[in-house]
Order: structure tokens, then sequence, then C-alpha cells
């Protein structure tokens, strides 16, 4: 997938997609955590987006979609909550 895609197609569930595009400009992958962070710094980035780019895991990242998924990970599904009493009511407090 083409960088103008990719950012096409996570924009709108990722709104820093563009501005880690940017950020990332010339990177030749993979990279890892650091590697990520040196062309982040070496393309001017801003503080704050470099900060989320020091958070990620400590791993080797194959592409700019692999570095804005770990950025921007899918929701998980709530935790199941305690079952309803056999009679439909709702559990008792504790």
């Amino acid at each position: 997938m083409a960088l103008d895609e990719t950012t096409q197609a996570l924009e709108p569930a990722f709104p820093l997609a563009g501005q880690v595009a940017s950020a990332l400009e010339g990177a030749v992958y993979p990279l890892t955590r650091r590697e990520l962070v040196l062309v982040a710094r070496a393309n001017e980035t801003p503080r704050t987006l470099l900060s989320l780019l020091e958070g990620l895991p400590d791993a080797r990242y194959r592409s700019l979609e692999d570095v804005q998924v770990a950025l921007n990970p899918p929701p998980q599904p709530p935790a199941p909550g305690p079952a309803p009493a056999r009679d439909g009511r709702p559990p008792a407090s504790r």
C-alpha cells in the first residue's frame, strides 16, 4: 500500500496518521523504536509526537502501517460483567 493510501485509510480512525507519516518520511523499514525516533528527530517532529513514538513497544516495525497500528491499537471489547440472576434480575451489589 502506498504512503498516501495508508494515510487516507487510517485518517478517520487515527487523526495523527498524516503527522506520523510526515515524521517518518524517508524511513527505510524495518526499523526499531529507537531508529524510528531518530528518523522523527531528523525530520524535526514536534515533541508531543516524539513522546508517542518513544512510548511504542520495543520492537521492529516493518512499515509505516505497523507504526500507526501500534500507536492506535484496535479497541478491545468490554470485559464481561457479572451474569444476571436466573430470574432475569441484575446481580445484587456487594
